[in-house]
């Protein structure tokens, strides 16, 4: 197969395998990268957006921390 110019074939599984000629055979993809990073894309923005609330709520919690009692401790302030 493929001894003068690609040739492909389709295993019985569906998958197609391009036979060149100096041998190499190489398995085409069936789905492209965009196809799946477009399937994706709203799981991941789901995941980007709580993990910004989580960073977001956690320097809250730090600014209220530190409005409620004294910043800088009195063995670590340079007088």
């Amino acid at each position: 197969m493929g001894t003068k110019r690609p040739s492909i074939r389709t295993l019985p599984s569906g998958e197609q395998v391009e036979h060149r000629p100096d041998g190499d055979q190489y398995l085409i993809p069936t789905t492209s990268l965009a196809a799946v990073l477009a399937h994706n894309e709203a799981d991941m923005r789901d995941a980007a957006d709580a993990l910004t609330e989580q960073r977001l709520s956690t320097i809250e919690a730090k600014r209220e921390s530190l409005a409620a009692g004294d910043e800088v401790p009195g063995e670590k302030r340079a007088v």
